[in-house]
């Protein structure tokens, strides 16, 4: 398993001391999500979150650039707590983990969306 940890205040390619404002992922597989509560649905782009979360994986993502803006999963640790995220048809979703209080996550599914969801320009012109 390869774990890659950002620092709290860097973007998610950089490196970082991590602990409780660090950011850690690995590749997650289909049995991770047994069990597990979906928190966020169609959280955004799956292939802009990817590029956030790609370093992250350092090699261990493999698999075709392509494919990884419509299919990927991964577990994320962020502030102590854990969630599984993972993209379908284009989009991704976040998830709490089997075992885990969902209100438990709340705050790290909200932590993971901002640092992974990327708001594209002119996204709120019609406020």
């Amino acid at each position: 398993m390869i774990e890659v940890t950002t620092g709290e205040g860097e973007g998610a390619g950089g490196g970082g001391s991590g602990g409780a404002g660090g950011m850690t992922a690995r590749v997650a597989v289909a049995a991770d999500f047994a069990g597990a509560e979906v928190l966020v649905e169609d959280a955004g782009d799956a292939g802009a979150a990817w590029q956030q979360l790609e370093p992250l994986l350092g090699g261990a993502a493999g698999g075709d650039d392509e494919d990884h803006d419509h299919r990927w999963m991964a577990w994320v640790e962020i502030g102590g707590d854990a969630v599984l995220v993972r993209a379908e048809a284009g989009t991704w979703s976040i998830w709490a983990p089997a075992g885990s209080a969902p209100d438990d996550v709340a705050m790290a599914a909200r932590r993971v969306h901002g640092r992974l969801g990327v708001q594209h320009e002119g996204w709120d012109l019609d406020r």
